[in-house]
């Protein structure tokens, strides 16, 4: 009898037994048909981002953090020209034509080990002492939803990724205040109240406002983190750079 492995997971990491071959395109990263809608290009990626962020023994043939990491910003990559039209007409374009869609450097060439990881990427930190068992959540009540995810996507498609207000709306959604923010990621108050309206007097050099925005998205677990530390970090800077 002949079993076929459904599990997406499996689908998306046997592509590295074929590396060698040929450079798995978005489509075989996102484990979606080329004919694909825009929903179910996005239902997919929020699925696989979520598998790959998660802790437990669900996650097999990954090596470590930084294989998951690696797995993570190809997600990434992908969805960001899968998900606009004009990027994904350029990108079946190329594969029609049969150019290479990805720098070889950039696939692995090795057989993965299958073996299930428990890493505790996203999960929370358990500290025990003799008499109590203290929780420190490393993401917002609901972070995981695909719900909430979804309206995170559609927020950063019609707003300007650039603008610090839509970090609050961001964080709005997810039912998060300022204070709960700097309780968890230890990000000043100053410094979340700067970003959020746009007030860039008290914030310190790009470099360390890039790591604030990091601590704050991946607490609320927002989709394609690095697209708006990016965005945001650059106005930053153009405004710090005038004032020299």
């Amino acid at each position: 009898m002949n079993f076929e492995n459904t599990d997406p997971l499996a689908k998306t990491a046997s592509t590295s037994f074929n590396s060698s071959f040929r450079a798995p395109t978005h489509y075989d990263v996102l484990n979606i048909d080329p004919a694909a809608t825009r929903m179910a290009i996005r239902e997919s990626y929020l699925r696989l981002r979520n598998l790959y962020s998660s802790n437990g023994d669900g996650l097999y043939g990954m090596a470590g953090p930084d294989d998951l990491a690696r797995h993570l910003q190809n997600l990434d990559k992908a969805f960001d020209v899968l998900n606009d039209d004009a990027a994904r007409t350029a990108y079946n374009h190329k594969l029609a034509s049969g150019q290479t869609t990805q720098p070889e450097s950039e696939w692995s060439s090795e057989v993965d080990q299958w073996k299930p990881i428990g890493l505790g990427i996203g999960s929370e930190i358990i500290q025990t002492s003799r008499s109590t068992l203290k929780v420190t959540r490393t993401r917002a009540n609901g972070a995981n939803s695909l719900e909430l995810q979804a309206k995170f996507l559609v927020v950063m498609d019609e707003g300007d990724i650039a603008d610090g207000s839509m970090l609050a709306t961001l964080r709005e959604l997810s039912g998060v205040t300022q204070a709960e923010m700097h309780e968890r990621t230890k990000i000043p108050l100053e410094y979340i109240a700067g970003i959020e309206n746009n007030r860039f007097e008290p914030l310190p050099k790009v470099v360390y406002i890039k790591g604030f925005m990091r601590s704050y998205l991946r607490y609320l677990n927002v989709p394609n983190l690095e697209k708006i530390v990016s965005a945001y970090s650059s106005r930053l800077e153009a405004w710090q750079s005038g004032q020299k």
